[in-house]
């Protein structure tokens, strides 16, 4: 049998996320960052990801084992500072930290810090005692816990919320997502009360817009509606054609004041064995 090993590695990072993660020349991930959403604007970290978003500040410095960013953003329903601070500490264990502090008062549908690892290297996951295969079900297997792993032939990692700060009407939680090519785990805070509730159509020519308040409140008094539609892309695809071409999502939004501050630290354990030439 051979002995799991804590892996030398790097990473490369691409504008502003660590965009590979080298273990013995094999790329273990796709683009990690950071999300969160008011009821029109997406920000991500990603290339290719987000609307309606101004970033007004932004420095930071990188290298092949450390990556740190301060960003000023503005949306359509916030202004906030985001920091981030990324380290790999030692051989298979990688450090990050994620602080947002509120510039203005602010709506949060979510605040995510995002981990994307590639199926081929990892074909099964564990969260909550639950077990789950790759079967690009895009399922979000969500549970209020602070430790999610993914298993492979010659890789496994654990993802831990070692400590977090999470404002009054938030709770944290964590997914993993069978998605496509690869396996989506998050960390993330939700709200726990709904100072606004918004109807969104999460589509490629909507890109997330809201519907007009004075149509989404009526519908979501109705228990069917409101049943049918609430977090509803997360649980599964519509079965209706014109429904998954709308793909509507109802949910709440927690309003957040100036000086209040979420803050995510979390720590991904890699161990590897028998890789074909280590």
């Amino acid at each position: 049998m051979t002995t799991p090993t804590q892996p030398k590695m790097h990473w490369a990072t691409s504008d502003n996320t660590i965009s590979q993660l080298l273990v013995d020349g094999i790329d273990l991930i796709k683009p990690w960052g950071i999300e969160t959403a008011d009821s029109s604007a997406f920000f991500s970290l990603e290339d290719g990801f987000g609307y309606r978003y101004t970033v007004i500040e932004e420095d930071g410095i990188s290298s092949a084992h450390r990556f740190q960013k301060r960003m000023v953003v503005e949306m359509r329903e916030g202004l906030w500072e985001l920091t981030l601070d990324d380290c790999i500490v030692e051989p298979g264990r990688i450090a990050r930290r994620a602080h947002l502090r509120c510039l203005r008062d602010s709506y949060f549908m979510d605040f995510v810090m995002r981990f994307r690892f590639r199926k081929e290297l990892f074909t099964r996951a564990t969260i909550s005692n639950r077990h789950f295969e790759h079967r690009n079900t895009n399922i979000y297997h969500q549970y209020p816990v602070n430790t999610a792993s993914l298993h492979g032939e010659h890789f496994s990692t654990n993802i831990d919320i070692t400590n977090s700060q999470v404002p009054t009407g938030m709770e944290p939680m964590m997914y993993v997502r069978d998605h496509e090519d690869e396996w989506v785990v998050h960390a993330r805070m939700l709200p726990t009360r709904a100072d606004k509730e918004v109807i969104k159509l999460c589509n490629p020519w909507a890109k997330t817009r809201p519907i007009p308040q004075v149509v989404s409140r009526p519908l979501l008094k109705l228990p069917l509606v409101r049943d049918a539609l609430w977090y509803r892309g997360e649980k599964g695809p519509f079965s209706g054609r014109i429904m998954r071409r709308l793909n509507p999502l109802a949910c709440p939004l927690v309003k957040l004041h100036a000086g209040e501050e979420l803050e995510w630290n979390a720590e991904c354990v890699l161990t590897a064995s028998g890789l074909p030439h280590a």
